[in-house]
């Protein structure tokens, strides 16, 4: 098995546990938030989701940049 060719992290068919794409998306969005560091929306294998994934990845890094501008 190899990791996504881009970012490293792992490709559906590396998910193991997963039983539909959508229980392959909710996995990938726990996995990005342990480590986002890559463009969520550009994963390999969810173009499908790419607007599902670009909202999620844009909710999260506003809430970040909130909390750290509430930060003294």
């Amino acid at each position: 098995m190899r990791p996504c060719r881009y970012h490293g992290h792992p490709t559906i068919s590396q998910m193991h546990g997963v039983k539909t794409l959508r229980d392959a998306v909710e996995q990938l969005k726990k996995e990005w938030l342990e480590g986002p560091y890559w463009d969520l929306a550009e994963t390999e294998g969810f173009e499908a989701y790419r607007y599902e994934l670009a909202e999620f990845q844009a909710m999260w890094q506003r809430r970040w940049l909130a909390e750290q501008a509430e930060k003294p």
